[in-house]
């Protein structure tokens, strides 16, 4: 009896894609007006069955640059919840961060154990900023 509780508690917790770690890379940015190479995108990211976390971020794409606040989103079910509020989803190989009201989404895809794909937008209206970048893991 133990052994079957065991096997069914294995079988329904969910696991997602490791993507814990230091990642770097490059990139490329577009707006409506111009488009230029990100020579520096970066990430600290650590996730557990319950909290995912950007710990540390930013990108510096030709003068356009930003950084990422620390951020602990709690994970109930398929949902990332921040301040109380749904503001993304995780999956097997995706975790996508949104605000609907801001016109944001910043999605990270695992492509393999060190590459992922990091992709963030933003739109109002017809002005938009994309930015696509491929990130190693640092060891």
């Amino acid at each position: 009896m133990i052994q079957k509780i065991i096997i069914c508690t294995l079988l329904i917790t969910t696991s997602y894609a490791d993507f814990n770690g230091r990642w770097s890379g490059e990139g490329f940015a577009k707006t409506a007006s111009a488009s230029s190479p990100c020579e520096n995108v970066y990430f600290r990211l650590s996730l557990s069955q319950e909290k995912f976390k950007i710990q540390d971020g930013g990108y510096n794409c030709s003068g356009l640059s930003a950084e990422y606040p620390y951020s602990v989103f709690t994970i109930q079910g398929s949902d990332l919840i921040y301040k109380g509020e749904i503001s993304g989803r995780i999956s097997d190989n995706e975790i996508e961060i949104f605000s609907i009201e801001d016109g944001f989404q910043l999605l990270f895809t695992k492509i393999d154990n060190q590459t992922i794909k990091v992709e963030e937008r933003w739109q109002d209206g017809d002005d938009f900023l994309v930015i696509n970048s491929s990130l190693e893991l640092i060891k």
